[in-house]
C-alpha cells in the first residue's frame, strides 16, 4: 500500500514477459546491423583456364623466385607438369588497368593425388583421413600492390576451402618467408623441425598447418586484420569459378575429368 492508501501496481509474471519481449523487439527494430564492407580491388582473381595465362602465371612466379633468390628459381623457369593436372586448381589475380598478371598460386588437394608434403613425410592420424590441401608455389610481381595481392590469392584459396569442405591447409616455407605466414595463425606442424623438400631444394622448410573450421576464429581472436579482410569484407573481384573447382576436386569416379586447358584464340 502507498502513502495515499493507494494498492500499488504488481504486474503479473505473464505481464512481466510481455514487457520483456516488447522491449526484445524495440531494440531489434532499432538495431541497425551491420552489413559486410564491400571493396573493390584494382585487380581480379580467377582459375588458370588457358594456356597463355598458364605461361604469364609461370613467368610470375620464376621472377618472384628469383627475386627472393630461391634455390629452386631456375628449376621453375619452363612450369611444372602438376600445373596441368586435371585435380589442381591455379589462380591468378589480374590487373583490371591492362590485363597483366600480378600473382599466381597453386593449390594441391589429396583428393586424388596425395599432396607434394606427403612424399617427404607421412601424415599422421588424423590428417592421413582428412580432406588436406597443400598451397604451393606463390608468386606475386614486385610492386607496392605485392601485399594485397598476395592477401587477396590467399583470400580466395581460403574460400575454395572452404566452400570445398577441406580440413587442414598445409603449406611448407622457408625462412624468412615462413614469418610472413605467421599472421595467418598457421600451427608449426613438426614443432621447430624443418626439412629438406626434393621440389624445393637448398633450403630447410618449416612444415606449417591451419585448421579450416578454426580459422576464422583464430583470426578474430589474434589476427583483426586478416579477420576484416577476410571475414568481414566482401570482394566481388574474387571471381572464382566454383563449379570449375568442384569438378577439378571431387574423385573421378563421380564426375567426368575437367576441361584441359585451352588455347585462347
Amino acid at each position: 500500500m502507498l502513502r495515499d492508501g493507494s494498492h500499488a501496481f504488481t504486474p503479473r509474471l505473464s505481464s512481466l514477459r510481455e514487457i520483456s519481449v516488447m522491449l526484445i523487439l524495440g531494440a531489434i527494430e532499432g538495431m541497425t546491423l551491420k552489413r559486410p564492407e564491400r571493396e573493390l580491388l584494382p585487380f581480379t582473381v580467377n582459375l588458370v583456364t588457358t594456356k597463355e595465362d598458364l605461361a604469364r602465371a609461370v613467368a610470375i612466379r620464376a621472377s618472384a623466385f628469383m627475386r627472393h633468390n630461391a634455390p629452386a628459381a631456375d628449376k621453375l623457369r619452363e612450369g611444372e607438369k602438376d600445373d596441368e593436372r586435371d585435380d589442381v586448381v591455379l589462380l591468378v589475380a589480374r590487373s583490371k588497368l591492362d590485363g597483366g598478371i600480378l600473382g599466381t598460386i597453386r593449390l594441391q588437394p589429396n583428393l586424388k593425388t596425395p599432396m607434394h608434403l606427403e612424399s617427404v613425410i607421412t601424415l599422421p592420424f588424423p590428417f592421413s583421413q582428412s580432406r588436406c590441401i597443400e598451397f604451393i608455389r606463390l608468386g606475386v610481381l614486385n610492386g607496392s600492390s605485392g601485399r594485397l595481392v598476395s592477401f587477396a590469392l590467399a583470400k580466395a584459396s581460403y574460400e575454395i576451402c572452404v566452400a570445398m569442405k577441406m580440413d587442414y591447409i598445409f603449406l611448407c616455407s622457408r625462412p624468412p618467408v615462413d614469418t610472413m605466414y605467421r599472421r595467418y595463425r598457421f600451427d608449426d606442424f613438426l614443432q621447430g623441425k624443418k626439412l629438406d623438400l626434393h621440389y624445393a631444394p637448398g633450403v630447410p622448410h618449416t612444415v606449417l598447418c591451419l585448421p579450416v573450421a578454426e580459422a576464422a576464429e583464430r583470426w578474430r581472436l589474434h589476427s583483426q586484420a586478416v579477420y576484416r579482410f577476410f571475414i568481414e569484407t566482401e570482394h566481388p573481384d574474387l571471381a572464382i569459378d566454383f563449379e570449375q573447382v568442384r569438378r577439378r576436386f571431387v574423385s573421378r569416379e563421380v564426375v567426368e575429368p575437367s576441361v584441359a586447358l585451352t588455347s585462347e584464340g
